[in-house]
């Protein structure tokens, strides 16, 4: 009997992750690639769906070559949560993807503010103008053309799953852990919500179905291989992390750290009352998880690093060399609209260097950068409560030894 491996697709806002597995969860295969953010206008942040179709393709080619003769068993996808992939009724794209940390539909907070009591809660609340709720209620007032033309709506790792599998578009399902991050599914009912669907202005059969996380929803054709619904790339992680912790212990809290960052709960017995800042949504096995939200992470750090005309090794080699506290140098990390207290209290949603000057030395303004992304993780923490227990710090973010010990530092608590 040959050998087998399962292969995981993240599907991430800025990069492209493919893995092989054999069974005892050892790798065998992997690659990565950047995936291109288009930012067309102030405050829209979108992506070309296809583009992301073509390095998975690419990238799942590559991996099944360098396994030669493994059998590829099984696919799961995960990826970017909120934002929104319209599909047409053959399944391509209509058109760009909008991603989490768009700003349009800012102009539809009224609206969501305006739901019944206790709809949020349910609906996993706060709402956030990248949320896929919100920007459809934008795309219904301002694109309605686009709108009329969509078939379904999806989520990223969806429409990349859907493509793979060849399924058909009234078939497209997400799984239960996106569905709870769209603003628009009450996880205490198990369906999408009438309240927040009618607040998104959208015809209710414009959703998908929902199943779970683990559900096997077709095959991979190249080699027949079962493809199953897979999970947004936070459970998903959580899911990861779990096993390989060995399960969670009382008091446990995990910062997630990459284009944005999340400090979450891992486990919640209950769902509170609607929250200022804090989520509760659905994790991969079908329980609940809390968390606070970042929006302004790598993606403001990336922000920093361009302003400055930097590589990404030129920038880290900066901030290392600057001093702790980047001589008094402060960075507002605002590229996209942050939720709830974490909101800048001056309500200026744009990132900036406060009262640098241009003779200020680049290693102090890229170490105000990555210290404000610490900084807003801890003040992310506050929210939540801080617990006793472990830090277990996941993401890309958290890669180098030096950031994770400023967020140690930063957080006063072994990470």
């Amino acid at each position: 009997m040959a050998p087998t491996a399962w292969v995981g697709v993240d599907v991430g806002t800025s990069a492209l992750k493919i893995a092989a597995f054999a069974p005892d969860g050892s790798v065998l295969a992997s690659c990565e690639s950047p995936l291109r953010v288009d930012q067309p206008a102030e405050g829209r942040v979108e992506a070309d769906p296809d583009t992301w179709l073509a390095a998975v393709q690419i990238g799942l080619a590559t991996v099944e070559g360098a396994l030669g003769s493994v059998d590829v068993t099984g696919i799961g996808v995960t990826g970017q949560m909120h934002g929104a992939v319209l599909v047409d009724a053959a399944g391509a794209a209509a058109g760009p993807a909008v991603l989490w940390p768009d700003r349009r539909a800012a102009d539809q907070a009224e609206r969501w503010a305006g739901l019944p009591a206790g709809v949020l809660a349910r609906v996993g609340g706060p709402w956030s103008p990248g949320m896929t709720g919100p920007v459809l209620g934008w795309l219904a007032a301002h694109d309605p053309g686009r709108l009329a033309r969509a078939e379904r709506v999806l989520l990223a790792k969806d429409w990349i799953r859907l493509r793979l599998t060849g399924a058909l578009v009234d078939a497209a399902a997400t799984d239960l852990s996106d569905a709870s991050a769209t603003l628009l599914w009450d996880a205490v009912a198990g369906e999408w919500s009438p309240d927040a669907v009618a607040a998104a202005t959208v015809d209710p059969g414009l959703l998908p179905g929902v199943v779970a996380s683990d559900s096997v929803v077709g095959r991979w054709s190249p080699a027949a291989a079962l493809v199953v619904a897979g999970a947004g790339d936070t459970p998903a992680s959580l899911l990861a992390l779990e096993r390989c912790v060995g399960g969670w212990q009382p008091g446990d809290q995990v910062v997630n750290l990459g284009t944005g960052a999340q400090v979450i709960t891992p486990t919640v017995t209950a769902r509170p009352d609607a929250m200022e800042s804090r989520h509760v949504l659905i994790d991969a096995g079908g329980g609940s998880y809390a968390m606070v939200a970042v929006q302004n992470a790598g993606l403001a750090t990336d922000w920093a690093r361009a302003q400055l005309g930097l590589t990404w090794t030129a920038f880290r080699r900066a901030a290392e060399s600057a001093p702790a506290g980047a001589g008094g140098v402060l960075f507002a990390p605002y590229v996209s609209t942050e939720r709830g207290a974490l909101a800048p209290i001056d309500g200026r949603s744009r990132p900036h260097w406060p009262g640098a000057a241009p003779t200020t030395a680049v290693g102090l303004l890229a170490r105000a950068a990555v210290e404000a992304q610490v900084f807003m993780v801890r003040r992310a923490r506050e929210l939540i409560g801080a617990a006793p227990g472990r830090v277990l710090l996941v993401g890309g973010g958290g890669r180098h030894r030096w950031v994770q010990q400023l967020l140690a530092d930063c957080l006063q608590t072994p990470v």
